[in-house]
């Protein structure tokens, strides 16, 4: 089915309010979405040297706003409207300085610097008209030049989705090489199957922290704010010996822009029409498919620095879309919000808070060939005497998220953050009448924990990424049935992460990790799973890059898949023997770009993969019992290749 879709109107309003004390336009490590490349350390024991001096263009004037980053470290600073800087409190002994300017090449210098040390220095960037390096954060925990990560990662950024007209999440990502929609479930390589909703095998995060329903694992992608996104990071492959259970396929990584320095609204609205039915035979069937089905929504966001230290951005949105299908419609309102604060320079603090509510059908299945554009009834397990679809479910859902992180640069080389999650769910299924149901007749649900994670840089070539994360689940649901034969569902989980990086060479970089997790799947049952990850890449040339990578995934059934136990809209039984699905990933790519001053650039990539799944659940009719029910199946393999040209 075709969309037509016209976009009404956007538009921008900027306050007159002072520019923040600073260099205009310089990003502020206030808001920095993924771990901060430019924090000032605290104040050591001890004397420590000093680097000042000038970043200068090639005719001698100084660049506003130049980059100053110690390679593997977290100390930075950026220069003022002359082009000055001065980084105090440096560690003795050498250690690498990148520099960095919109339009500039990027320079790396080493410097050696003794006890009690001041040096001046001027360092001079050359000019070239292209956007800065793209960086990643999804492939270690950290930021890092995407030419040199070793594995598949691709970036949209807020240009990108600008150009696109994304209004949501599955927007974007029909553009990306290797990456499919099955309705609301991603697909990254053949990952995904079919599980009507029950559960994901690709990890979807908000600045680095999962989205992680109670129920089902997965989140809506109209709930994700994409006015406030900066970038998207998609990490193809098993990503769990990094982010654990659910990143069986690969990593969808959404990472929040930083507030402007002058306050800023911006108004969105859009509408467009699905166009009637093609065949007569499915407008005979349907009324609605005579006609255009029409869809519409809009999004407010304001966002302000108050200070240097303190920061927030609002976003808010609604949607109404009537959908192609019969029983498909979806009326929702979304409500997301972040603000960061920087009490000391070593502190960082971030809360995301969202709200939503959503009233939607969910279209099943179809009546048959004849009849697509309606759902269907079985006669296995269906309501007797009852005319009501069983291929269609409604409900009314609320949603609420609370997303706080906390960072503490311990010094130069060394820095920890601590991060919360909780999630909350009410799903009150919808009557014959139109009208929600209690709550006793649908799910209460809630999804907390928690992670720590360290990073140490001992010196330049060397990274370390250690950490601890914690979650629980607990759900009460009338379509659940526990081994206990009651509603009320728990699930706690935990696990220890290690992941080192290694540059013996300049041009040979080696990643390893390993990830333990266990979950206890009832009061009798534990699952533990060891996930390894290695991978190397190596730079021929400037700007062409050979990898290859090994890694594991697993993936824990969700409470949908194990304990759905109803007939009310679609005969499923509960399966308690569920295993939790695993796969072993291997691939081998190339990356190169191409600079063209004052002619642009290009970038090529191009990846061979072979992944083999095991216990992959699915569901599957039982005849005995006449009802669906989600069984593992013994294997399958994976074998493609893919290409990107932009």
């Amino acid at each position: 089915m075709r969309t037509i879709a016209v976009i009404l109107w956007a538009a921008s309003l900027v306050g007159m309010a002072p520019e923040a004390p600073g260099v205009p336009g310089a990003p502020a490590p206030l808001e920095a979405p993924s771990p901060p490349a430019a924090l000032e350390s605290p104040e050591p024991p001890g004397v420590r040297g000093v680097l000042a001096g000038l970043v200068l263009d090639e005719s001698g004037t100084g660049i506003p706003g130049a980059n100053l980053v110690v390679e593997g470290t977290l100390v930075g600073t950026a220069t003022d409207v002359d082009g000055r800087f001065r980084l105090e409190n440096l560690p003795s002994g050498p250690f690498e300085l990148k520099v960095s300017a919109v339009g500039f090449h990027t320079v790396r210098q080493t410097f050696r610097l003794g006890a009690d040390e001041e040096r001046m220095v001027e360092i001079v960037l050359t000019e070239r008209v292209l956007e800065s390096d793209e960086v990643v954060v999804s492939a270690s925990r950290r930021e890092q030049p995407a030419l040199s990560v070793p594995v598949s990662v691709e970036t949209l950024s807020a240009e990108d989705l600008l150009a696109r007209n994304v209004v949501v999440l599955d927007d974007a990502l029909r553009t990306v090489s290797g990456v499919q929609l099955q309705g609301n479930q991603i697909n990254i390589r053949g990952s995904s199957g079919f599980a009507y909703n029950t559960g994901s095998r690709v990890l979807v995060m908000l600045d680095g922290m999962p989205l992680l329903s109670p129920e089902t694992d997965g989140v809506p992608f109209s709930a994700l704010p994409m006015s406030e996104i900066e970038r998207i990071e998609i990490l193809k492959g098993p990503g769990s010996a990094l982010y654990g259970g659910g990143a069986l396929g690969g990593i969808i990584n959404l990472i929040t822009r930083a507030a402007p320095d002058d306050p800023e609204t911006r108004i969105r609205t859009y509408a467009g029409a699905y166009q009637p039915a093609r065949h007569a035979i499915w407008r005979h069937n349907w009324d609605g498919g005579d006609r255009p089905r029409f869809f519409t929504g809009g999004a407010v966001t304001h966002s302000r620095r108050f200070s240097e230290r303190m920061a927030l951005w609002v976003n808010v949105s609604a949607r109404r879309d009537t959908g192609y299908l019969d029983f498909d419609e979806t009326t929702e309102f979304h409500g997301f919000t972040k603000l960061s604060f920087r009490p000391r320079p070593s502190y960082r603090m971030d809360v995301l808070a969202g709200v939503a509510a959503r009233k939607y059908d969910t279209f099943l299945f179809w009546n048959s060939g004849r009849d697509a554009l309606r759902p269907g009834s079985l006669a296995i397990g269906g309501p007797s005497g009852n005319d009501t679809p069983t291929g269609t479910t409604d409900s009314f859902t609320h949603q609420i998220t609370l997303l706080p992180s906390f960072t503490h640069l311990l010094g130069s080389s060394v820095y920890y953050t601590v991060k919360g999650r909780l999630f909350g769910l009410v799903l009150r299924p919808i009557d014959e009448d139109g009208n929600p149901r209690p709550v006793s007749s649908g799910t209460l649900g809630f999804r907390y924990g928690g992670e720590a994670q360290a990073s140490w840089a001992p010196r330049v070539d060397r990274q370390v990424t250690a950490g601890v994360s914690v979650d629980a689940i607990t759900t009460e649901s009338s379509f659940f049935v526990t081994e206990d034969g009651d509603r009320l569902n728990g699930q706690p989980e935990g696990a220890v992460f290690l992941h080192v990086e290694e540059a013996p060479t300049e041009k040979l970089h080696l990643v390893g990790g390993l990830r333990l997790d266990t979950y206890r799947l009832d009061a009798t049952r534990s699952e533990t799973r060891l996930s390894p990850k290695l991978s190397a890449s190596y730079d021929v040339v400037p700007g062409l890059t050979v990898r290859a990578a090994f890694g594991d995934g697993f993936r824990v059934p969700s409470f949908a898949e194990r304990f759905t136990d109803n007939r009310d809209f679609f005969p499923i039984v509960r399966n308690l023997d569920l295993r939790p699905e695993k796969s072993r990933s291997f691939e081998a790519g190339l990356r190169t770009r191409r600079v063209w001053d004052g002619a642009g650039s290009m970038r090529f990539d191009i990846a061979g993969f072979h992944t083999l799944y095991e216990d992959l659940i699915e569901p599957k009719l039982l005849t005995g019992v006449q009802a669906f029910q989600f069984v593992n199946l013994t294997e399958a393999r994976i074998t493609g290749f893919e290409s990107t040209l932009e």
